[in-house]
């Protein structure tokens, strides 16, 4: 791939926002995303880490679409025969999925060196259970079933990756493995996948040639198949069936296939996949586990609502063993919705229940789990405006992790409410010099200067918080609030429609933001009245329109463009209410555009 749709190269240490630090050991294509081979900092095991490639971070569509795999995996569950999420994470503003590392590499690399028929026969077993269950429980089609999307574990087993990220990401999929239908904009099931899977067999159980006889239209289905003279007759009866043009004459679904492959010999494996159903688990604490696991998975996503809902579940079935976990995770999400009253509940239930948690769990779990529910509980009484309360539990989490960043910004927040200005500061500097990535310690670091007055040093910050994320919508907002105060809107319409297109929300905030802060004068008044105008500011935009007049009056576009506001209830200087757009407006309007001639 292009070297600008890496972000991290081999060496770089990454930070993610909720995992352990990450050494990058290797980057590679994969499918449709950008794949690192990680090594974690703090006990050596390995990961990968998937995200988009850089050139779709910043379409929305495509990103969005992302979120909406990711999401999709997690609701999955485990299954022995999927390639497991280990925690979907950001990093760099890059939304992550953390996977399980296949040590064997893909089924494409093992095809290089030639596969027996027998094993063949189990890799496809277990490629069948796999498609299997991403049909049946979540109604997936992969869309791009081919041998490297087949990952290997070092004990034999296949895993399938990368389902649906062809379809999320607005891919076709790979063309020498693509059904006929697939060319058509027609809805697909898993007879497209099936299709799919009958290439995957011919290739293993004949060769790449036939796979490229097959694409070229050299040979049909009936002829290749009876070419293979190494396979058994029901795998070259089931490739042929796989392979036909008409959806509706193959094998109607994966069961199917797994039920002819177990005719032929195939080794049905031991393993009983986990449902990701709560109600089916084999046990409760093993469906707790599972649940709260995905919780945290959903939260990382934003999709909170559906977090709670997955950490009451697993509360409901478990009051036993790690619970207090649970119960801080709960906080987490709590604190996102803005739900305070009860996250401060949730946290003090947490740390409640860790003395009952201590002959179970490992001192530093213990001791990790202490500290983030104080300072959930830190969070939660800040957002009750409780500062010298939440100021007592910041000190409380400090004492047992004075190397926590997100308590020294929390501190920091804390007294910035308070109006200690200067002590806040310090404790922001203080986050920095432990992690110099944290962005929400650089916005606070961009805000606290930007209320003292110091825009040089807020407009340095907020530009360093873009540089770490450009994705951080936080920081345009301080980036046009700097704008605004100096007086220069230059650029400003720019900052607005780029940020629209990536979040909404975001955009109506920055509006909110530029409104109060932009100064009654500004140096350009121009730029100022037409960045009103495009924002619906109308009112606003007519006096900045005045005062760009006053300056140059014989301006047609100046007289133009105020003639042309549309009309609008607006209250002008002397308070008087005005309905509709002043005639006058629209009088030098009509007369300014004369004026080109002149």
């Amino acid at each position: 791939m292009a070297g600008e749709e890496y972000k991290w190269s081999a060496g770089d240490l990454l930070h993610p926002r909720n995992s352990n630090p990450l050494r990058v050991l290797e980057r590679m294509k994969g499918g449709f995303g950008a794949v690192y081979i990680c090594q974690e900092q703090h006990g050596g095991r390995r990961v990968a880490v998937k995200t988009v490639i850089e050139d779709h971070l910043r379409d929305e569509s495509r990103y969005k679409n992302f979120i909406h795999e990711a999401h999709l995996w997690v609701r999955l569950g485990r299954h022995p025969n999927i390639v497991a999420v280990e925690m979907i994470d950001t990093i760099d503003g890059r939304l992550c999925l953390l996977l399980e590392y296949a040590e064997c590499g893909s089924l494409a690399s093992l095809l290089q060196r030639g596969i027996p028929a027998s094993r063949s026969l189990e890799i496809a077993s277990d490629c069948a259970c796999g498609m299997s269950y991403l049909w049946r429980t979540q109604r997936i089609v992969h869309r791009d079933l081919k041998p490297a999307n087949l990952l290997l574990t070092g004990s034999g087993q296949l895993k399938v990756t990368d389902f649906g990220l062809a379809h999320a990401l607005g891919k076709a999929g790979t063309k020498l493995y693509m059904a006929p239908e697939q060319r058509a904009s027609v809805i697909l099931d898993t007879r497209c996948d099936i299709y799919s899977f009958g290439v995957v067999l011919l290739e293993m159980f004949g060769g790449s040639q036939f796979v490229v006889a097959l694409q070229n239209g050299w040979q049909t289905a009936q002829d290749l198949v009876e070419s293979i003279l190494g396979a058994p007759p029901g795998i070259r009866q089931l490739i042929h069936d796989c392979l036909q043009t008409a959806p509706a004459n193959r094998p109607r679904d994966f069961d199917e296939v797994l039920v002819r492959l177990r005719t032929c010999g195939a080794r049905t494996r031991s393993e009983k996949p986990h449902s990701g159903d709560w109600r089916d688990a084999s046990t409760r604490l093993g469906s707790a586990f599972a649940l709260a696991e995905q919780g945290v998975n959903l939260a990382n996503l934003g999709r909170l609502p559906e977090a709670l809902e997955y950490y009451d579940r697993a509360l409901s079935l478990n009051d036993e063993f790690q619970v207090s976990e649970t119960w801080k995770n709960r906080a987490t999400a709590l604190l996102g919705l803005h739900r305070y009253e009860e996250a401060l509940a949730s946290s003090q239930r947490a740390l409640d229940l860790l003395a009952e948690d201590a002959a179970l769990l490992d001192s530093e779990t213990i001791r990790s789990i202490r500290q983030k529910a104080w300072t959930n509980k830190t969070a939660a009484l800040a957002g009750l405006h409780r500062h010298e309360e939440a100021l007592a539990a910041c000190e409380e989490a400090l004492r047992l992790d004075p190397e926590y960043p997100r308590l020294w910004n929390n501190k920091g927040s804390n007294l910035v409410k308070l109006d200690r200005l200067d002590e806040a500061l310090a404790c922001i500097h203080r986050a920095l010099e432990i992690d110099d990535r944290y962005e929400k310690a650089w916005h606070n670091k961009g805000d606290i200067h930007l209320q003292r007055g110091e825009l040089t040093e807020a407009l340095a910050a907020y530009q360093h918080l873009t540089g770490l994320n450009p994705r951080n919508s936080a920081a345009l907002i301080g980036l046009i609030q700097c704008a605004a105060m100096a007086g220069k809107v230059e650029g400003m319409e720019d900052r607005l429609r780029e940020l629209e297109r990536m979040d909404p929300g975001a955009y109506r905030q920055l509006l909110e933001a530029y409104q109060g802060a932009l100064p009654e004068n500004p140096v350009d008044p121009r730029s100022a009245a037409d960045l009103c105008l495009q924002t619906g500011d109308y009112g606003r935009a007519i006096k900045f329109y005045e005062q760009a007049l006053s300056m140059s009056p014989m301006d047609a576009d100046l007289w133009n463009n105020k003639g042309g506001i549309p009309g609008l209830k607006w209250v002008g200087d002397d308070g008087a209410t005005i309905l509709g757009c002043r005639i006058e407006n629209c009088i030098g309007g009509f007369w300014g555009s004369k004026l080109r001639g002149l």
